[in-house]
């Protein structure tokens, strides 16, 4: 058994398809296909069920990728261990952020790490709660900065800071706000809330916070306005009467934007037109 077969059996059990594991690994699939098998045979074991549509993990399977996954962690931090023994912090680390944390945090980060880590390679990628969780699962990502808890025993949380919920709506919706009465909560305008699509957090937070179902705001004034980003959220809400709840960070981030608006030269020009199904 090698740690390269135990790389290749871990990119079969994330894509279910050896013809997309093998791409993913750069081989070829037979090279994939032959590995996996003398991974089975050394162990005495079969990990994969090929007849089912998609792959899937046999009993046994289920149990040697969980030990798979724990095995190449440990095996990765033998390198940083060095590297930390020589006084060096080096390397390459790769951090996923939710979009409600990202335009606040990582200009700062970026600064920061190479102000004090000039030698650690950072990729982030910008990922909902989901997405995170499930490549930090598949050994995708190093770690991710999500709002918490999580409740999964399968992710190690560290706590590093607590952030406010605010309450924005633009000038023409009247809410008559009073932060030592929650009541007010309830009589909130609900149609005229703006929510995140399905998969961010930040929606399922606003949810709880008002009390409301995704149910329930279908049936209030007939309507659902979803946003796929909080740059959309916030247009809408400079455009008319609507509210939503926010990050404090994003909302001073925003703030510190519209004060200080680049000059814009332009460059080109792109055609934007309505397409509809036949």
């Amino acid at each position: 058994m090698t740690i390269t077969q135990i790389k290749y059996a871990l990119a079969l059990e994330q894509f279910r398809h050896f013809q997309r594991a093998a791409n993913a690994s750069f081989i070829t699939q037979s090279t994939l296909s032959l590995q996996i098998q003398k991974l089975e045979q050394s162990l005495g074991t079969i990990i994969f069920d090929r007849s089912q549509k998609p792959i899937a993990l046999t009993p046994e399977g289920e149990v040697l990728i969980e030990q798979f996954r724990r095995t190449l962690y440990e095996y990765d931090q033998i390198f940083s261990i060095v590297d930390e023994l020589k006084g060096e912090v080096r390397g390459h680390y790769r951090l996923g952020v939710i979009p409600t944390l990202a335009p606040a945090v990582v200009p700062q980060l970026l600064a920061n790490l190479k102000e004090h880590y000039p030698d650690v390679h950072l990729t982030i990628r910008e990922l909902n709660t989901d997405e995170i969780r499930s490549q930090l699962q598949y050994g995708l990502l190093d770690g991710g900065l999500l709002a918490t808890p999580l409740g999964d025993h399968k992710i190690i949380e560290y706590p590093v800071a607590h952030e406010e919920l605010v309450l924005v709506h633009h000038s023409s919706l009247s809410l008559h706000v009073d932060e030592h009465d929650q009541d007010f909560l309830n009589q909130l305008p609900l149609h005229h809330l703006i929510l995140l699509r399905e998969g961010h957090c930040l929606r399922n937070q606003t949810l709880d916070l008002c009390a409301l179902n995704d149910q329930a705001t279908t049936t209030q004034g007939g309507r659902q306005i979803e946003a796929n980003s909080l740059q959309m959220i916030w247009s809408i809400l400079m455009s008319g009467p609507y509210f939503t709840v926010l990050p404090e960070l994003i909302v001073k981030r925003v703030m510190s934007m519209l004060q200080n608006q680049p000059n814009d030269s332009p460059l080109s020009v792109r055609r934007v037109e309505v397409d509809t199904p036949y």
